[in-house]
């Protein structure tokens, strides 16, 4: 079998001494660290500033995570998983979390037992990668992708995700409130596209300043939007939407009156059937948009005059 160049430096004991052994350790673009049975950190190549806690004479060497972590709990982590890998001689491979001067970091970590001949585990080496930057725009994709980018509100992607999550999410009660916007295409027709814009905007403005913590709201078509309240009582339900409703009349900020269709449901925890209980909030939506719409289009067409 061909013997690679790796192969050819390791037999020229000339050339590959302890120094050039060093150096390549050195050089590695990661984090590189040997503990040894004992779970002491014996060699390292590399040691964020972060870790350092006694200036520049601090060492690593020759600690446990227990002397290095400001995280007690990261640190009994780390240790329990050492001993799982010398015990079992299986490695592991996680990202781990942990905060330095309020920031939070990422690393991922990779671990394997380093075993000798007569298959004894030595200790660990381990490898090390800051992946920080990584998961910030990871972070950031995952927002975009569920935000709608007229309103900030979630968008229909978050919605279905939403749906399964509180299928299997326990609570005491459950209230689901439908929202359709009248008159959109009309201002759309008649006043341009930049107007119904507002009119979404300043309708989803609206419904976060009053609903807030209380629930979680998606804007989930052209016109329509659902909000999710968890252990929220059909009372307190109606009186959101009676609050968001006054609220909207008394908006002066547009030159048009804000007219939205509003319907709702409260279901108890048992009742796991969000579909069906959609489709009840969406039903009273579309009865009370029938009412309304007609006198409110009528308030609209007078602007044309």
């Amino acid at each position: 079998m061909k013997s690679n160049y790796l192969d050819t430096l390791l037999s020229d004991k000339n050339y590959f001494d302890i120094e050039m052994l060093k150096l390549l350790i050195k050089s590695i673009p990661a984090n590189v660290f040997f503990k040894d049975n004992n779970c002491r950190y014996q060699m390292v190549n590399y040691i964020c500033d972060e870790l350092n806690q006694g200036g520049d004479e601090w060492t690593i060497l020759g600690k446990t995570d227990f002397e290095v972590q400001n995280d007690p709990q990261l640190a009994e982590f780390y240790y329990q998983d050492d001993k799982k890998i010398i015990a079992t001689q299986q490695g592991s491979h996680f990202i781990s979390e942990v905060k330095f001067g309020g920031e939070r970091h990422y690393y991922e970590i990779t671990k394997e037992p380093v075993i000798d001949v007569e298959g004894n585990v030595l200790g660990i080496i381990g490898i090390v990668k800051d992946i920080t930057e990584c998961k910030k725009r990871q972070e950031e994709f995952r927002v975009i992708s569920i935000t709608d980018r007229l309103t900030g509100l979630y968008n229909r992607n978050y919605y279905e995700q939403k749906i399964i999550d509180l299928s299997q999410t326990n609570y005491s009660s459950l209230s689901i409130i439908m929202c359709d916007t009248n008159g959109l295409k009309f201002l759309n027709d008649n006043f341009g596209h930049h107007i119904g814009d507002e009119l979404l905007k300043k309708t989803a403005s609206i419904m976060k300043k009053i609903i807030g913590d209380s629930g979680e709201i998606a804007r989930i078509g052209g016109d329509e939007f659902i909000c999710f309240c968890i252990d929220c009582s059909e009372s307190q339900c109606i009186k959101m939407i009676n609050k968001i409703k006054e609220t909207e009349k008394n908006t002066k900020s547009l030159f048009f009156p804000i007219s939205n269709a509003y319907g709702y449901v409260t279901i108890s925890g048992k009742d796991k059937d969000l579909k069906a209980a959609i489709s009840k909030a969406e039903k009273s939506m579309y009865r009370n948009k029938k009412i309304e719409k007609v006198d409110y289009l009528r308030k609209l067409s007078r602007l044309l005059d």
